[in-house]
């Protein structure tokens, strides 16, 4: 299933599967977008509906968090579907997704 994104009233929900095969058409403007979505230097990510997290989708998610902060924007993840958090904190970078 493609990666698909949705603007929502406050940030996006990404659907769909975040893996190496979807991560490179996805990223490209990403962080662009997601600094214009911003509300009080923060951004919503819904990541709920997404079917399936691999370690490139994972790194994505983590690189977005740092590039954003270099912007002096604060994400946030809501709704992080359980493989993605056992994929976290068995690659021991739990503690650096910021969780709502």
């Amino acid at each position: 299933m493609p990666t698909q994104v949705e603007a929502l009233e406050q940030g996006y929900r990404i659907s769909g599967t975040l893996d190496r095969e979807t991560v490179v058409g996805f990223w490209p403007d990403r962080v662009q977008a997601l600094s214009k979505a911003q509300q009080d230097g923060r951004v919503v990510l819904d990541l709920s509906d997404l079917s399936r997290v691999d370690s490139a989708g994972l790194a994505f998610l983590l690189q977005l968090v740092a590039l954003l902060k270099q912007n002096d924007i604060r994400i946030v993840f809501k709704g992080i579907p359980e493989n993605l958090a056992n994929l976290a904190k068995l690659s021991d970078v739990d503690t650096l997704l910021p969780l709502q």
